[in-house]
């Protein structure tokens, strides 16, 4: 399984109500994009996770979380 990183950016246009920072990730789904989460969001996609185990084909194994560890990702 190939591990990626969420990096915390600055929202450098901040409206009114909008967050003050974003959650940056890379990935590839088709194409190669960049997407912005926010807090909000990425609690909704763990709350998703957690209610749906059983559709959640990458479910990080312990040696996943080993290496993970072992290689400063955490």
């Amino acid at each position: 399984m190939s591990f990626g990183r969420l990096i915390q950016v600055d929202n450098l246009d901040e409206k009114f109500g909008s967050a003050d920072h974003y959650y940056q990730v890379m990935v590839k789904s088709g194409v190669v994009e960049t997407l912005l989460l926010t807090e909000h969001e990425l609690d909704k996609i763990r709350d998703r996770v957690a209610k749906n185990p059983e559709d959640t084909e990458m479910v990080p194994s312990g040696w996943d979380n080993f290496v993970a560890e072992i290689s400063g990702w955490f």
